[in-house]
């Protein structure tokens, strides 16, 4: 059985994007619990409302990724549905000011189609636009 992330190790509390998109969460440890959910349920459209419409990627499967219909074409997609278990470690709260954070976190997966255990980390920049956290930049990668 999973357990949700865990709480920041650490935490501190500033840039303005504007966004249309409702139930995002109002805080960054509030935003990891939704992201770790969407992921492990491969529910796009709820790993859609967690990032800005500008957001930038890089991850495992393509070097750079620009907006959010190429996060979830080029690396969401293909790996989301993959995931028979994925789990979150380490988190650290990093750095938050009034309308800025930034987590770091490591993350286990279980794949659904081969079994095999893939290890790896992750930075994620979330900036904070009406009372809401959204994502403007992610970086997933395996670990070495």
């Amino acid at each position: 059985m999973t357990s949700p992330a865990p709480q920041p190790r650490t935490s501190s509390e500033s840039a303005g994007r504007t966004t249309t998109r409702s139930c995002v969460p109002a805080t960054p440890q509030t935003w990891l619990d939704r992201f770790v959910s969407a992921v492990r349920n491969n529910d796009i459209d709820a790993g859609r409302r967690l990032f800005a419409d500008d957001a930038v990627g890089y991850g495992a499967l393509t070097a750079r990724m620009l907006g959010l219909e190429s996060l979830v074409a080029q690396q969401w997609r293909p790996t989301w549905a993959r995931v028979a278990q994925w789990d979150v470690t380490e988190v650290d709260l990093l750095l938050r000011r009034d309308d800025l954070a930034v987590l770091a976190f490591c993350w286990q997966r279980l794949n659904n189609d081969d079994g095999a255990t893939v290890p790896g980390r992750a930075t994620m920049v979330l900036q904070h636009v009406d009372d809401r956290w959204l994502c403007v930049h992610s970086h997933f990668s395996a670990n070495p």
